[in-house]
């Protein structure tokens, strides 16, 4: 069996795959394409030990095509398809895509989210929840590869804890109270499913709050990419209180839940990051969602109850710790690194080999 060549892509400004897909290059010993120069220098600068390489959006298909047999990238088949078609057919050749995760959330109970898998051979999943979730879509049901890697991103932050530790110093710690605690509110973004809590209760929180705390907001990066005047204006308006520090270029997670002593979210991916901690977790469930795995570890507040926000902060939620722990242990696979390293190497040059055939 010939050797195959791998690569991870981020084609285009997706800035929310940075965390995901640069880990995970670093983890597999393979290196990151990616066209947009503004994530090639987020990846420069925060993830210094990925080999990687900046290739125009106009070239890059034709260099991706003609150098690598497998991509891991973030999005699904189809999508893969419409930017490798044309190259492909050129050149004669199939490149193997393999679906990376780019966060575990309760999204997709009402919307086609998992469905767009349907197509893929080879799927790369957290753990047993995610695959669970593609069985009960039914993604599943054709023959494709599913393989767990677990928690690969906090064990990356790990590993280059020193470093990370001197960013949010520099860029995080020194704009705080040290005196307080510190409180990260990350929202989602207003997908099809309607996620995001920051315009329905953003400035509801910071009037509650009062200046008690240090609170962190990270806006999702597709708030400001699709809503970017309307995100622009109101975060302004929020950045007045003094106790706000509001993040919106700071791709690494795990560098900034370390430092997180109360998790505010709603339906954002983040939200299952956390788990990681075992640490107090809010949810502002402004749709009345119902059933949210996620919200069973923390406690949820709806618009007419967030006026208790003062009373919750305080509750240490030491009862919800086995919940916690259950929900991560569920999400996260526990692996051996180097021996699923090696089964997603080897199962793709199988499918390579028996399936893409000259």
């Amino acid at each position: 069996m010939a050797e195959k060549k791998a690569i991870g892509l981020i084609y285009g400004h997706k800035f929310p795959y940075i965390d995901h897909i640069a880990p995970l290059c670093d983890w597999l010993k393979i290196p990151l394409i990616v066209s947009d120069e503004d994530c090639y220098d987020l990846i420069q600068k925060y993830y210094p030990s990925v080999v990687t390489h900046h290739i125009d959006s106009l070239e890059l298909p034709f260099r991706v095509t003609q150098e690598a047999d497998i991509v891991f990238c973030a999005v699904p088949t189809p999508l893969f398809e419409r930017v490798f078609c044309v190259t492909e057919t050129m050149m004669k050749k199939k490149l193997l895509s393999v679906w990376t995760p780019h966060g575990q959330s309760d999204k997709g109970l009402k919307h086609v989210y998992y469905e767009a898998l349907e197509g893929e051979k080879m799927i790369l999943v957290y753990g047993q929840k995610m695959a669970k979730r593609l069985i009960d879509k039914g993604v599943c049901n054709t023959k494709k590869s599913v393989i767990e890697i677990g928690n690969f991103r906090y064990n990356y932050a790990q590993r280059f804890k020193p470093f990370y530790d001197k960013i949010v110093q520099k860029e995080i710690l020194s704009h705080l109270d040290p005196e307080k605690k510190t409180i990260l509110y990350a929202p989602s973004w207003e997908d099809s499913e309607g996620s995001c809590s920051l315009f329905n209760m953003g400035k509801a929180i910071i009037e509650t709050l009062k200046g008690r705390y240090n609170l962190i907001i990270k806006p999702h990066p597709n708030t400001l990419a699709y809503n970017m005047v309307e995100a622009e204006l109101y975060l302004e308006t929020l950045q007045e209180s003094d106790n706000v520090l509001i993040i919106d270029r700071f791709p690494p997670i795990y560098p900034l839940l370390e430092v997180t002593d109360i998790y505010i979210g709603d339906m954002s991916s983040i939200g299952y990051d956390f788990l990681t901690f075992d640490r107090p977790m809010i949810f502002l469930n402004h749709q009345g969602w119902t059933d949210i795995p996620l919200f069973k570890g923390g406690i949820a507040l709806t618009k007419e109850t967030l006026d208790l926000l003062p009373q919750v902060i305080l509750d240490p939620q030491k009862e919800l710790s086995p919940i916690r722990k259950a929900l991560y242990a569920d999400t996260f696979a526990s692996i051996e690194p180097n021996g699923v390293r090696d089964q997603i190497f080897r199962e793709a040059k199988t499918i390579i080999d028996t399936t893409f055939l000259p």
